[in-house]
């Protein structure tokens, strides 16, 4: 995703080729402004009017034009809804984490038992928020159609420097220290636009997760095509051991709410994961594509019949067919939010 500056009436967004979809459509708009020239050419050289009235065409391109604005309408819709559920996403399970860590450590203040549940306690810490991360870094895998496994760094690698400032002193459950690494574990690496390649573009986008994956994690990660099913079944057997084993000693009204915003979150996955699964519809996406070539095509005959300086007629032909065109452009980009860089959530 692109974030931009608004500032001098939005000028500068004019010098930026960088996820635009003008680059895109000029040649579009200037094979039929040659197209017009020939046009032109052929009337002055038989002295044909092709049409004595533009209305065929007005209509032709009103329908054109309300095709368009509807994909754009629906494609809106589609990004609208992508950025809402993976923000919901990421805050449930951020959410999980919080209370699973403060529940927890919650056990650590009852007289005579500091001591006897501190390193389970950090041990539940690191394993319930690792396998979390983890499954926030899977699902928008998923979500961009990214099947490598070796995207999946730990934070470790991707920010040493930083990571090793929030590391926690030793022998602390420091809420502030889970606080900061809760917020830290979602941010991924965005790859750098010099080194994308539309092909191989997931090799540069590394996501982040709070600690190495194990050897049976790997394992099994590689053989399943559900990944995130894997790690949410992962969450709820560190959950249920951990209330086996005397921890998360709160009433069930409110440990019940931790899974109750781990399926709230998995849900907010799901509604995402829709848009990936299921594209835009060929029939209309065909249509608009098979209307817009024969538009590139009458539109410069209407311009060259119409407009008698051919100079103006070409130009007036290149922003029309450059309008249809880049608006097609956009609606493709908003349609699937995940997966196009630069424009992708």
């Amino acid at each position: 995703m692109i974030t931009y500056s608004k500032k001098y009436w939005s000028l500068p967004l004019l010098l930026r080729t960088q996820g635009s979809a003008i680059p895109n459509v000029i040649p579009f708009g200037l094979l039929s402004a040659g197209l017009c020239v020939l046009w032109n050419f052929i009337e002055e050289s038989y002295d044909t009017d092709y049409f004595v009235h533009p209305y065929p065409f007005q209509i032709f391109a009103f329908i054109v034009g309300f095709l368009l604005v509807f994909r754009a309408n629906h494609g809106y819709v589609r990004y609208n809804e992508g950025r809402t559920n993976l923000q919901l996403m990421t805050s449930k399970w951020s959410d999980l984490a919080a209370q699973s860590l403060a529940f927890d450590s919650a056990n650590l203040r009852k007289p005579g038992k500091h001591a006897e549940l501190l390193e389970d306690c950090q041990d539940f810490g690191e394993r319930v928020v690792h396998v979390l991360s983890l499954m926030h870094a899977c699902g928008l895998q998923y979500l961009r159609n990214d099947k490598l496994l070796s995207n999946l760094k730990p934070f470790e690698e991707l920010y040493s420097a930083a990571f090793a400032e929030a590391r926690p002193p030793a022998n602390t459950c420091d809420g502030e220290w889970v606080s900061r690494s809760v917020r830290r574990r979602f941010v991924y690496d965005k790859f750098s636009p010099d080194l994308m390649e539309i092909t191989h573009a997931f090799s540069n986008a590394h996501l982040g997760v709070l600690g190495p994956l194990t050897s049976k994690e790997e394992e099994k990660l590689l053989h399943t095509p559900e990944r995130v099913m894997a790690c949410l079944v992962w969450t709820h057997d560190a959950l249920v051991r951990r209330r086996e084993q005397g921890g998360l000693d709160e009433t069930p009204p409110v440990v019940s709410r931790m899974y109750q915003v781990l399926a709230d979150g998995h849900d907010a996955y799901m509604q995402a994961r829709k848009l990936t699964d299921t594209p835009f519809p060929f029939p209309y996406a065909q249509l608009v594509t098979f209307l817009l070539a024969i538009f590139a095509i009458i539109a410069p005959i209407v311009f060259a019949d119409k407009v008698k300086n051919v100079y103006l007629a070409c130009v007036l032909t290149f922003i029309t067919v450059v309008s249809y065109y880049g608006l097609n452009e956009v609606c493709k980009e908003l349609e699937d939010p995940f997966l196009w860089y630069p424009n992708e959530l």
